[in-house]
């Protein structure tokens, strides 16, 4: 019931846009230094450099360590009405800051929804309301489920996989019942 295969991949840790230009910033540095006569300021500048990518890379990597998530079992979902999925984050050691969780549903249409929570700090066992955006009745696969984190540049992202079912049933909405009378 639970998983995927390309849910069970292992954890990604990638460059964000930011990361991206951060990267060209570098190499711009690095031609700067080698065809600049004032070599010793960009020698400080590139050591600089050089030590931000290497603690980003670090400590975007130990951020998401040791946590884990699991999206337990989903309550009856009603058609464009308003849903949340009960998520569940453990951090097992320490505090984790600028904890990410998203999913990404495909619609029977084929329509991509993504919905997203964000915790500032995560210590121990949290629970975290994910809010849904307004849903078609259907079958709704679970393309993705993951908790991510920029932590502390926002140059590099670490992605680990969420626990959680394949798919989403959305039921019709109940007969007689109006936006009025909620």
């Amino acid at each position: 019931m639970f998983g995927s295969k390309a849910r069970r991949s292992s954890a990604s840790l990638r460059p964000t846009l930011f990361g991206v230009r951060a990267a060209a910033f570098y190499v711009v540095v690095v031609g700067a230094y080698f065809s600049s006569p004032y070599v010793n300021l960009f020698f400080l500048l590139l050591s600089f450099l050089t030590a931000q990518w290497v603690l980003a890379l670090f400590w975007t990597y130990r951020n998401l360590r040791g946590v884990s998530a699991e999206l337990r079992e989903i309550p009856m979902i009603e058609a464009a009405g308003e849903a949340a999925l009960p998520l569940t984050l453990v951090a097992s050691k320490g505090r984790r800051f600028d904890v990410s969780a998203g999913v990404t549903l495909v619609a029977p249409d084929g329509a991509e929804r993504h919905a997203s929570g964000r915790l500032d700090v995560l210590r121990g066992k949290v629970a975290l309301r994910v809010e849904l955006p307004e849903l078609p009745r259907g079958v709704h696969r679970v393309a993705s489920a993951v908790a991510s984190s920029t932590y502390p540049f926002g140059m590099l992202r670490r992605k680990v996989p969420i626990e959680a079912p394949k798919e989403v049933v959305v039921y019709p909405r109940a007969a007689g019942v109006t936006d009025a009378g909620r």
